[in-house]
Parts: C-alpha cells; sequence; structure tokens
C-alpha cells in the first residue's frame, strides 16, 4: 500500500484504525464525560513533572488503563500495543 515517505502508517491503517487508538481515545473520552476519569489537566506528567494534558495509552487492548502526561512526552513514548483483532478480521500481510 503506497503511503507518503514521512508517513508512521499506511493510508488503509490510519483511515480504518487498525491500531485501534481511536476506539481507545473514545472510550477515555467518555469515561471523563461520566466522571470515570478525571480530566487529564488535573495531573503531573508521570514523566517529567509538568501539567498534563493527555492521557497516554500504551495498550489499546486496555483502554481506560492510560497514563496523564504532557504532549512533548506522549509523542516521545510513541505508539502503543496495536488493539488485537479476531482472526478473521485482521488485514492481509503485504509482500
Amino acid at each position: 500500500m503506497a503511503r507518503h515517505w514521512l508517513a508512521k502508517f499506511c493510508l488503509q491503517c490510519t483511515r480504518t484504525d487498525a491500531r485501534g487508538g481511536n476506539r481507545a481515545r473514545g472510550e477515555v473520552y467518555k469515561a471523563i464525560k461520566t466522571g470515570v476519569l478525571q480530566s487529564p489537566v488535573g495531573f503531573l506528567c508521570v514523566d517529567c513533572g509538568k501539567t498534563a494534558r493527555e492521557y497516554d495509552h500504551r495498550d489499546y487492548n486496555k483502554p481506560l488503563d492510560v497514563q496523564p502526561v504532557c504532549r512533548s512526552c506522549n509523542l516521545k513514548r510513541g505508539p502503543a500495543i496495536a488493539k488485537r483483532l479476531p482472526q478473521a478480521v485482521q488485514p492481509a500481510k503485504v509482500a
């Protein structure tokens, strides 16, 4: 699949959310709105101690297992573990 030379993921993976990040972010958003989680702004970044601005997932299979981090630390941490899909739904591997 073609992709821009600066892109981390192919176009298909970003459009279909193959990694599971959009669903995980949606779960966190719902948890904040219902009061299950507090807004990350009230916490300090677990890495550098600045004011946290967002939550970071280390595993998209556990959408509410998050850590408050600032934006720069979240970018340094990189992507989380991709969501495991059922075998019948997994995308075909391109050689």
